[in-house]
């Protein structure tokens, strides 16, 4: 079964996101602040954990498409994401 804006309790997909974005694209604005926890649950990493660099690779990745598409839908807003307990190599 697909939950293409997420279910509750869960991590919303890309794809959420992006409805939203463009959704607001009718406007232009001149500063986006966006809370944060863009990556998923599961991916930073407890203190006590050994490293996982592919986690790490994710989270970028993870961070590099949402401002992808801020940039698509609002290519001359100033962006200031904030960040979550989950968006850094270490879970809070």
């Amino acid at each position: 079964m697909t939950a293409p804006l997420g279910r509750i309790g869960c991590d919303p997909p890309l794809a959420a996101t992006e409805w939203f974005l463009k959704k607001m694209s009718s406007e232009k604005f001149d500063l986006l602040v966006m809370s944060g926890d863009f990556v998923g649950h599961y991916i930073p990493l407890e203190v006590n954990e050994p490293d996982q660099p592919e986690l790490y690779v994710l989270l970028e990745q993870t961070h590099a498409s949402i401002a992808d598409l801020v940039y698509k839908y609002q290519p001359n807003a100033i962006f200031l994401p904030t960040l979550g307990n989950n968006d850094c190599k270490y879970h809070y």
